[in-house]
C-alpha cells in the first residue's frame, strides 16, 4: 500500500506536506504511510484516489480508484462483486448483521478493518 499512496501523491505532483494538509493531517502521517509504518484506512485511501486523481486499483483489489460510487456521493465503491445498491438499501438491522459478519469474515483470515 505504500508504494500505491506515494505514487499517487508524486501523480499529483504534490509534496508529503500538500497531502497531509489536503487530508487534514500532518505530512509526519503521509510519511509513515510512505514508509509503511502506518496503514491508511480505506476512507483515507479513497480520500487520497479523490485528491490526486490517481486511476491506480489499490493493491490487492480490482476496483478503480476513480470509480465514482453510483450512489452518487463521489467516493469508490471498492468491492467488484458486491452490490453497493443494495447495501446502502439494507435497513439499520440488516446493515449491522452485515457489519458483523465482515468483521468475523475479516478476523478469520486476519484482516484488521477496525476502526482504530
Amino acid at each position: 500500500m505504500k508504494g500505491w499512496i506515494k505514487a499517487a501523491r508524486l501523480h499529483a505532483k504534490l509534496t508529503q506536506q500538500q497531502l497531509g494538509d489536503r487530508m487534514g493531517m500532518s505530512k509526519g502521517n503521509v510519511w509513515a504511510w510512505e514508509k509503511g509504518n502506518h496503514e491508511a484506512s480505506l476512507d483515507q485511501l479513497i480520500k487520497i484516489a479523490e485528491i490526486t486523481e490517481f486511476r491506480e486499483p489499490f493493491p490487492g483489489t480490482a476496483a478503480q480508484a476513480n470509480v465514482k460510487s453510483s450512489s452518487g456521493t463521489g467516493a469508490a465503491w471498492p468491492f467488484t462483486s458486491i452490490d453497493e445498491n443494495k447495501v446502502r438499501s439494507l435497513d439499520d438491522q440488516q446493515r449491522a448483521k452485515l457489519e458483523r459478519a465482515i468483521l468475523h469474515s475479516a478476523d478469520a483470515v486476519s484482516l484488521d478493518i477496525k476502526k482504530d
